[in-house]
């Protein structure tokens, strides 16, 4: 035996990680990650909520603004017709409904098709992100 020579060290074969470990490492890193918050304030309101809201308030328009946000999450941003109908039955009066669009119209926050003898189409411009 020579005193130098120092013992071979047993070399460990690194053996490939199994699929499912790696994959737990990366959903635990992706749990840690913060979720960014909206920017903008937003508020889940029910619609029979403002349809009471609205006769409290006389401000029928206001319900008309209501449901646009719902008809346009409803059809995923994209254009719809706007009845008449839905409106009656909660005490908004087709002529309140149109000022109402022609209003969000000038205030550029709606494009409306108005069609002859047929329910308006109307396409809300700004794209809701919703947070469901």
């Amino acid at each position: 035996m020579h005193g130098n020579v120092k013992p071979k060290s047993k070399r460990r074969r690194r053996t490939p990680e199994p699929w499912y470990k790696k994959r737990k490492r990366e959903l635990k890193a992706a749990i840690a990650t913060k979720r960014k918050h909206a920017t903008d304030p937003f508020v889940l309101v029910s619609l029979s909520w403002a349809t009471q809201a609205a006769k409290a308030t006389k401000t029928p328009k206001a319900l008309v603004w209501t449901r646009l946000l719902y008809l346009s999450w409803w059809n995923y941003n994209q254009p719809f017709e706007l009845p008449n109908k839905w409106f009656a039955a909660r005490g908004v009066s087709r002529f309140a409904k149109a000022r109402a669009l022609k209003e969000l119209e000038a205030g550029g926050l709606i494009v409306v098709e108005r069609r002859a003898h047929k329910s308006p189409r109307v396409t809300v411009l700004k794209k809701i992100r919703w947070a469901y």
